[in-house]
């Protein structure tokens, strides 16, 4: 993992319960000041690659059923199997 990388998943670890990813996207940005986009496509990968985790109550597996930002009553990340 980069320091790049590293920073951000730090940070969207920090972040409490948000509505929805996309807020906690936003709020990993401002403080880091990393573009959205990055941030983004970051912890997308991180996610992908079970170094930090998707998390969202109710409990749902997103591998078998997408969930919509409508569907989400809350949303968090956890370190994942990867994490260093």
């Amino acid at each position: 993992m980069t320091a790049q990388q590293l920073f951000i998943a730090d940070t969207a670890l920090s972040r409490h319960r948000a509505q929805n990813f996309g807020v906690i996207r936003e709020e990993v940005s401002q403080l880091t000041g990393i573009g959205i986009s990055e941030v983004k496509q970051t912890l997308d990968y991180l996610s992908r690659e079970f170094i930090i985790k998707l998390c969202t109550n109710p409990a749902r597996n997103v591998f078998e059923t997408p969930i919509t930002e409508d569907d989400l009553t809350w949303a968090w990340y956890e370190p994942g199997e990867c994490w260093p």
